[in-house]
């Protein structure tokens, strides 16, 4: 009898999600419930200390309650398809498309207007391609980071025929499109994406995940020239529990042994390590050798594929290029023999030279295999402000990207009627070649053909378009912002208080 298909979701791995689902739901609950309390304590002392009189402190704890019935009321909301306007598609492939949106009144008073990118996977496809666990693993790392390195998350929600991501639109477009338009990067540009892409990397490690396909395609650029980490699909936990890896190796079988793989590597009695991975996945230029020979690898995988980028943007090509995927994987496995750096230069300091060295090594001997802190403490980097960076305008913001994030904050409140909106959603997209503007929010979810007969049947009764638990997800609590509305009478009064007692207690002082 054939193996089941790893998405065929049989009845014990369903009642399974639902069981994850559910206590996913409760612990979310839980805390939620904490933070409230917690809120409403923090706010009954500082009233309480305050000059307040006993009616102003009623009437704040009033409009805290009605904040926190606000909070309440998005943590329930449900979003649909309908809440955004396709403004543009900006890419285009067989799990779906990527669509610049605009959110509408009904997606709520907070985030009416607000530009994002969203994401459309066709569900016949990523369960007739056994990518189910890989859609719902993206869905699932996004929810978990909230990081300003990290392509944010605000939404996820489905219905009948697709799944749907809503996620930060990145106006500068990706690393690689900068780097086909400049070829290489002067060693100034490069450190400063350098640390960035250590930022990035670190924060998915910081939540225990290897990110297993960190290229320049996938590193995004927004409106300001900074980076963000997306496409998070392959990541894998490793820390606790075998899930994801079991899933993903589920996917890989089959698969091209690139390199002449050797056995995996095992732990006593057989067992692999749950701090290591096994699938050969990603992208193959900056796939690290222990990757390619199955030997299991950790997160200092990620730290190899960082290394290769940088050689990328300084020399203009990958360490490792070859012809073919499998002259590529080759130079990789006998990397000692194939990797040349050349003499320090007026162009390239021997800090940066060795940082990639040091990156482009053995596992046990990379940079990295300490964790972030080890990365960051590089000479190269010395110099580098962590705490300030990511501020102000990174190495490059083209005319055409700062014209492309005035556009997004003018698309906020611009009419599709205005003579104007077809050229504002045009400079949106500046930064994607292949972007298409969608005529009056023609494009409501990707274009497929017609099923014929017998195919529909087909999927009706495999379940193609059955609900996947688990998948729905809003951005709430603390991190959300109030309702844009003014301030009020309560609250002023509040902000008066706090700044009499301020000045009373420094005059107070001299």
């Amino acid at each position: 009898m054939a193996d089941a298909s790893p998405d065929s979701a049989p009845a014990s791995t369903k009642q399974a999600a639902l069981l994850e689902a559910l206590e996913r739901r409760i612990t979310g609950h839980e805390a939620r419930v904490a933070a409230k309390k917690e809120r409403t304590e923090a706010l009954s002392a500082a009233l309480t200390s305050s000059d307040l009189s006993a009616e102003e402190r009623e009437a704040m704890m009033r409009e805290h309650a009605e904040m926190e019935k606000v909070f309440s009321r998005r943590y329930r909301r449900r979003f649909s398809r309908a809440d955004f306007e396709s403004l543009a598609i900006v890419g285009k492939g067989h799990f779906g498309e990527v669509h610049v949106v605009r959110a509408r009144p009904s997606a709520g008073e907070d985030v009416a207007g607000m530009i994002y990118a969203l994401k459309v996977m066709r569900k016949d496809h990523v369960k007739s391609t056994h990518k189910l666990s890989t859609a719902k693993a993206e869905r699932d790392v996004l929810a978990e980071a909230y990081d300003r390195w990290v392509v944010g998350l605000h939404f996820a929600f489905q219905d009948a025929e697709n799944l749907y991501l809503v996620m930060d639109y990145m106006a500068g477009g990706d690393l690689m499109g900068l780097l086909i338009a400049k070829d290489t990067f002067p060693e100034a540009a490069t450190r400063i994406f350098a640390a960035e892409m250590v930022m990035a990397v670190g924060s998915v490690h910081a939540m225990g995940y290897i990110h297993r396909d960190v290229k320049p395609d996938n590193i995004l650029i927004d409106e300001h020239g900074h980076l963000k980490l997306a496409d998070l699909g392959l990541a894998t936990k490793i820390d606790d529990g075998d899930a994801l890896v079991a899933a993903a190796d589920a996917e890989a079988k089959g698969g091209s042994d690139l390199g002449h793989a050797e056995p995996a590597a095992a732990t006593k009695a057989g067992h692999r390590s749950r701090r290591m991975a096994f699938t050969v996945c990603g992208t193959c230029d900056y796939m690290a050798p222990e990757v390619l020979l199955r030997r299991g690898y950790d997160k200092t995988a990620d730290w190899w594929a960082v290394g290769a980028i940088i050689f990328e943007c300084v020399f203009g090509y990958a360490p490792f290029w070859a012809e073919n995927a499998e002259g590529t994987a080759r130079k990789i496995v006998h990397w000692r023999h194939y990797l040349r750096l050349p003499a320090p230069s007026a162009h390239l300091s021997a800090e940066c030279l060795d940082f990639m060295a040091r990156l482009l090594n053995k596992a046990d001997r990379r940079l990295g295999r300490m964790g972030t802190d080890e990365v960051k403490a590089h000479p190269w980097f010395a110099g580098i402000d962590w705490k300030t960076l990511g501020h102000g305008d990174g190495p490059y913001v083209s005319a055409p990207v700062a014209a492309a994030a005035s556009a997004m904050q003018a698309l906020k409140t611009m009419p599709a009627t205005d003579p104007g909106f077809t050229d504002a959603v045009k400079s949106l997209t500046v930064s994607f070649e292949e972007a298409r503007v969608v005529p009056g929010d023609a494009a409501a979810a990707p274009a497929k053909p017609a099923a014929k007969p017998a195919e529909a049947r087909s999927a009706a009764s495999s379940g193609v378009t059955e609900k996947v638990v688990g998948y729905t997800f809003s951005r709430q609590g603390e991190e959300m912002k109030p309702p844009r509305k003014r301030e009020t009478k309560a609250s002023a009064m509040l902000a008066k208080s706090r700044a009499a007692a301020s000045a009373k207690s420094g005059s107070g002082s001299t």
